[in-house]
């Protein structure tokens, strides 16, 4: 052999590129976990929407509705894990937008007369602020926010064939 150390780079290349498959399942399976709510997009574009119940090294079960379905990791082309966003954040946001509105209205109707210029906004604001803290609980609750954690991009081109792979955490 001429070149050794180009052979052992050679040998050492074609091990990780042949262990890779397994390192980004690893690397998946460290992103989502068991009762994880997702979305996974199989390789014909179907979207499936439901929670995690079982990962083994080369599959994903998911539990939607009542049924039980499984997908290998060659058919799954994007997951995206729902975040957990508690309710109270909106409705801490919600009581303030919603006390403040409250004294500004009670101000603006005031009039001259100061004793109700006290009173008004007083009765006001926390009316507001019960109002907004509903309402911006409500809000939050409604909104369901995904996160991509997985996408395997096909790359197809005058000469190229291979995948784009991206994990977000």
């Amino acid at each position: 052999m001429k070149h050794p150390a180009l052979a052992a780079l050679v040998v050492a290349l074609l091990f990780s590129v042949v262990d890779s498959s397994n390192v980004w399942a690893q690397e998946l399976r460290t992103a989502v976990q068991t009762g994880d709510k997702v979305r996974i997009i199989d390789t014909d574009g179907i979207l499936t929407q439901g929670e995690i119940v079982g990962l083994s090294v080369n599959s994903f079960r998911l539990k939607v509705g009542k049924t039980i379905r499984e997908w290998q990791d060659a058919q799954i082309r994007e997951i995206q894990k729902r975040r957990k966003d508690p309710w109270w954040n909106g409705a801490l946001l919600g009581l303030a937008i919603g006390g403040g509105t409250g004294y500004a209205i009670g101000q603006s109707g005031c009039g001259r007369d100061s004793e109700s210029c006290f009173y008004v906004p007083a009765a006001l604001a926390p009316a507001g602020m019960a109002i907004g803290a509903v309402a911006g609980a409500f809000i939050d609750f409604s909104i369901k926010k995904y996160d991509v954690v997985f996408r395997l991009k096909p790359i197809v081109g005058k000469g190229r064939n291979g995948a784009q792979l991206s994990f977000s955490f």
